[in-house]
């Protein structure tokens, strides 16, 4: 091509060798581009042949396996069982292994970057396709968490281990509401809700929840009371404790 170019520069058609080098130029420029689409598609190709073999080897034996159970059908044998056993597939080796090959590589995914290329790629574009995780700033330490509540719990949890447990209680909640209201700063009726719970199982070690209670020893009244402070109120039925005959 460059002594044909340089043969119509001789002879005085620089316009058409001009041309030539143009077209030259552009060849040479893409080339490596066609090359490198010619490979990916040569590669694509390769793998779809490689897949469709797969599955033609697959599907003839899949047939293979089918034809052996046309006797069964219609009821032409009974309790036949599909195991390694089977007279009619023992001859088929591609079965082997499947059921240890299970049981070890069931959770697994088998993907490994370096047996394919298009596995890699497809690897790479879900990387890349998953957000950023945002870094931990260490200079800004997260504010540790609040336990302000939890030591309010602990608290009542001890003034209600002073209150009596083996003498009668007409009712357990204004018992402790008045011992609540006289030892705590703040005091509302949460502070009673907690402490109610945490007495109730100091009457007997053995009774967890409420209805789990000895009625001969924990009675409900007919009489709704009431409790308030400065935000809200409680309506409740009163509780009434009578210890057992062992206890006194």
């Amino acid at each position: 091509m460059d002594n044909l170019i340089n043969h119509y520069r001789q002879d005085g058609n620089e316009s058409f060798a001009i041309a030539i080098q143009y077209k030259l130029t552009a060849i040479t420029s893409y080339y490596k581009d066609i090359r490198e689409l010619s490979d990916r598609l040569l590669a694509y190709l390769y793998n779809f042949s490689e897949e469709r073999r797969y599955f033609m080897a697959i599907e003839q034996r899949f047939n293979e396996l089918m034809e052996t159970f046309v006797a069964f059908r219609h009821g032409g044998r009974k309790h036949i069982y599909l195991t390694p056993d089977v007279e009619d597939i023992a001859a088929m080796r591609c079965f082997d292994g499947l059921g240890a090959h299970k049981q070890s590589f069931s959770a697994r995914f088998d993907r490994n970057p370096d047996k394919s290329v298009l596995q890699f790629k497809h690897y790479y574009e879900q990387i890349q396709q998953q957000p950023l995780k945002p870094k931990l700033d260490i200079i800004h330490a997260p504010t540790p968490p609040n336990n302000e509540l939890q030591k309010r719990k602990n608290q009542i949890m001890q003034l209600t281990m002073y209150l009596p447990t083996a003498v009668n209680i007409d009712d357990i909640h204004d018992l402790i509401d008045a011992h609540l209201r006289q030892s705590l700063d703040d005091f509302s009726l949460l502070d009673t809700l907690y402490g109610l719970e945490f007495f109730l199982p100091l009457l007997n070690k053995s009774w967890v929840f409420l209805p789990l209670l000895n009625k001969s020893c924990v009675r409900q009244s007919r009489q709704r009371q009431r409790l308030e402070d400065d935000n809200y109120y409680l309506d409740y039925i009163s509780l009434q404790y009578k210890p057992p005959k062992s206890q006194k």
